[in-house]
This record gives C-alpha cells, sequence and structure tokens, in this order.
C-alpha cells in the first residue's frame, strides 16, 4: 500500500501503467494527512 501509493505520487510509475489503482485502507491512516498529501 505505501509503496505503491508513493510511487504514484511521486509520478515514479512505468510509462505503460496509463490507469493504475491504488487501495489506500487501514485504521493507522488519518484522514487529515492523507488530505494533506493529496495536494
Amino acid at each position: 500500500g505505501a509503496v505503491a501509493l508513493a510511487a504514484a505520487l511521486a509520478d515514479q510509475l512505468p510509462a505503460e501503467c496509463q490507469r493504475v489503482g491504488v487501495v489506500i485502507s487501514g485504521g493507522n491512516l488519518d484522514p487529515a494527512l492523507l488530505a494533506q498529501l493529496w495536494e
């Protein structure tokens, strides 16, 4: 989860990956922090 999200946010996915889905779940995720990272 965290590595996939980091790759997507850092624009480090392979060129052939035009559409990528990342599942973000779990009790350790702070919604405020997620909103801040998403910006």
